[in-house]
């Protein structure tokens, strides 16, 4: 049997436009056309760019913890191997479609999961405001 960890891993690195960069703190940061939206570290740490209202609603809500480096930044953090997989998933196809170029549409079955999953009940999705934060050219 695939761990969460690893299947997370799987499906995000099969999105359009996506690409996996070793993370200087350890683990996989995946970007979406340039733009930093999750990190995946040893131990099924994931930590995913949300926008400041989420992160602020999710953090109150004790869906998600605050990045432990920048409890005040755009990024949450949970824990693949506690969490349900439809919910770390619903967190990273969140930050996928936020990082996703205006205008453009989130392709396929990414979209469908966006869909299923809205931040009110089950997790993350609901796309709102659309930001973009660059990290270097990768």
């Amino acid at each position: 049997m695939v761990s969460p960890v690893a299947r997370l891993q799987l499906v995000m690195s099969a999105w359009p436009d996506v690409t996996v960069h070793s993370c200087p703190w350890g683990g996989l940061a995946y970007f979406a056309r340039g733009v930093e939206f999750a990190r995946l570290h040893p131990g099924g740490v994931l930590d995913v760019q949300v926008t400041l209202s989420d992160r602020t609603r999710l953090v109150r809500e004790g869906r998600a913890r605050a990045h432990r480096f920048w409890p005040q930044g755009p990024w949450v953090t949970v824990s693949v191997e506690d969490e349900h997989f439809g919910r770390a998933l619903a967190f990273v196809v969140h930050a996928y479609a936020l990082a996703a170029p205006e205008g453009e549409q989130v392709g396929g079955r990414v979209t469908a999961l966006a869909a299923t999953s809205s931040v009110g009940e089950r997790g993350v999705a609901e796309v709102p405001e659309r930001r973009r934060v660059r990290v270097g050219a990768r």
